[in-house]
């Protein structure tokens, strides 16, 4: 989620497409008497367009925000690539990259300074009776990271 509690990178490719879409049905409906300089610049706004989307499907993010997603899930993509077996060797192959990415760049930080936190409470006159806490934002990814099967 972005400051702005709306999930932006699943917005993103969806405006891409959407003004991609819009370009075409524009330069479809041109007339002929149209300036060639005009046509152009729609055209290279497109091509634009197209190279953004490249990019933004050959990142992981976006299917790991879907995954993460409670509207649409795991469970979810699970359900709708049961019939295209290749969209779901995919699915699983990004869950366990995503795994695999948390596991080095989140989990070995957040456990360590769990441990930190840990050793300066319980030496601290007013340490609390109670397990050391993750930050907020730890918790809900390893929330999440269950409902997408984590191992």
């Amino acid at each position: 989620m972005s400051a702005t509690r709306s999930p932006m990178v699943l917005t993103t490719l969806a405006i891409f497409r959407g003004l991609q879409e819009r370009l075409r049905e524009i330069l479809r409906d041109l007339p002929d008497h149209t300036l060639a300089k005009l046509r152009q610049g729609l055209v290279r706004a497109h091509t634009k367009l197209s190279d953004y989307c490249t990019k933004f499907d050959a990142s992981p993010y976006y299917i790991w925000a879907s995954l993460l997603n409670p509207r649409i899930s795991y469970e979810g993509l699970k359900v709708d690539y049961q019939c295209y077996k290749a969209l779901l060797a995919f699915l699983e192959a990004s869950k366990t990259r995503f795994q695999d990415h948390f596991r080095t760049h989140y989990m070995t930080h957040t456990l360590a300074s769990s441990l930190s936190s840990t050793s300066s409470a319980s030496q601290s006159t007013t340490a609390s009776p109670h397990a050391p806490h993750l930050p907020r934002k730890s918790i809900l990814c390893l929330v999440m990271l269950g409902k997408i099967g984590w191992q």
